[in-house]
């Protein structure tokens, strides 16, 4: 495992080596690790105003471009995992729909304190 000061100027052979994962220091962003092997690098087609904007909310947030993305990612399969579950809900309800009265047992536990 490798400790790493994000920003810190690193060269190596392997790019797996220098990466910003999870932070696990006294600030979130100063140092980062991974084991070789954890990451991949990956090649990707985007267009330029949205490296841009990525570049900039990335330092904002002190962070690197590599790390931005690998959040915003998790992010992104956080929500269609959510997505994914609101639509099996719906149609589980489409399928099953609440009976008349079904509920009726809980209706006294939606009353709001005045």
């Amino acid at each position: 495992m490798r400790l790493i000061q994000q920003g810190a100027s690193h060269r190596c052979s392997h790019p797996a080596t220098f990466t910003n994962a999870a932070a696990v220091a006294p600030h979130p962003h100063q140092y980062s690790y991974a084991t070789v092997g954890d990451v991949k690098t990956v090649q990707m087609t985007i267009d330029e105003d949205l490296i841009a904007e990525v570049d900039r909310a990335a330092a904002a947030q002190g962070k690197n471009r590599s790390a931005f993305t690998r959040e915003a990612l998790r992010a992104a399969l956080a929500g269609a995992r959510v997505r994914e579950l609101e639509e099996r809900h719906r149609l589980g309800y489409q399928r099953q729909p609440v009976q008349p009265g079904e509920l009726d047992d809980w209706e006294g536990e939606q009353v709001w304190p005045e």
